[in-house]
């Protein structure tokens, strides 16, 4: 674990004492039934697999004293995994391929076609369950940041179980470095509380739904050479993802994110903002060694 991340970790633990949400039911409120059938969520990955996702999101970021930016994104992310580490632990690699946006404010607007975050590689070591077991990038010199932000939702979110009934829900807690978004890597603390939802068959294949809500803080500490940037975020982010049965990954991730932010520059001074973020994250095509893991939404 580097120095940086130690740090971030101690600060997250400073603040989660005070900042960190708890996930509460409102008064009144009364368990759905559980359902007959039990449903499992879990990754499935084998070496030679290839995932191609959409991402179309729309970007609102406000801060104080300035016109509001609202950016519609589409990015394209290929997820590879290059081995099987041990049976159900999965080395896998996620790269932003491509990367458009329109930026607007109320007096003008902008379409960039290029990122610095085009071509970056960041590789998980991940169990089923979406368990973290190793994570690092693959350019650690360079700063750069994901078009979506350092929070935004993840592909690959962590079940915390690996089964339940319908309406059934459990609660789950980690604290995880999101090289996914930056570099450096910001510290991500959340709980997130999981509820299963059910099956759901179209476009010829099955799938199984869950949905998440989640509230976490987060720590991003930026070193330039004027100094130290410390960014700090609280986290409210809900999501609906849907699970191929069959591949084992996700096919369709809804998810929605309000991310407040505190941003401290070198010479103390603090910015206040807000981030919110509405992302669909669809899966487009898997390649695979394998014929019956091979999967393309153009085929007809």
């Amino acid at each position: 674990m580097t120095r940086l991340l130690r740090a971030l970790l101690l600060l997250l633990i400073v603040c989660s004492t005070k900042s960190l949400a708890q996930i509460q039911l409102e008064p009144g409120y009364k368990p759905l039934p559980l359902g007959p059938d039990t449903l499992c969520f879990r990754y499935t990955f084998n070496a030679g697999d290839s995932l191609l996702y959409l991402v179309q999101s729309e970007d609102s970021i406000l801060f104080a004293g300035e016109p509001t930016l609202i950016k519609s994104r589409t990015e394209f992310v290929l997820v590879s995994c290059d081995s099987v580490i041990q049976p159900n632990v999965y080395r896998i690699h996620l790269t932003v391929l491509d990367a458009r946006e329109l930026q607007r404010t109320t007096t003008d607007s902008v379409r960039r076609s290029s990122s610095p975050w085009i071509g970056r590689t960041s590789t998980l070591v991940i169990d089923s369950a979406g368990n973290r077991i190793e994570m690092s990038a693959d350019n650690t010199s360079n700063a750069a940041m994901s078009p979506g932000g350092a929070f935004q939702p993840l592909i690959f979110p962590t079940f915390g179980e690996l089964c339940g009934r319908q309406n059934e829900s459990w609660l789950f807690r980690d604290t995880i470095a999101l090289v996914e978004n930056s570099v450096p890597p910001a510290a991500y603390e959340h709980a997130t509380l999981w509820r299963v939802l059910d099956r759901a068959d179209t476009l010829s294949r099955r799938f199984f739904q869950i949905q998440y809500t989640q509230t976490g803080i987060g720590a991003l500490l930026f070193r330039m050479d004027q100094g130290a940037v410390n960014v700090r975020a609280q986290v409210a982010a809900f999501g609906k993802l849907t699970m191929d049965s069959t591949l084992q990954v996700p096919f369709h991730l809804f998810a929605t994110s309000e991310n407040k932010i505190v941003m401290t520059t070198p010479q103390g001074a603090e910015r206040k903002g807000k981030q919110l973020v509405s992302v669909h994250i669809s899966l487009l095509e898997a390649r695979s060694l394998l014929p019956e893991r091979k999967f393309s939404l153009n085929r007809r």
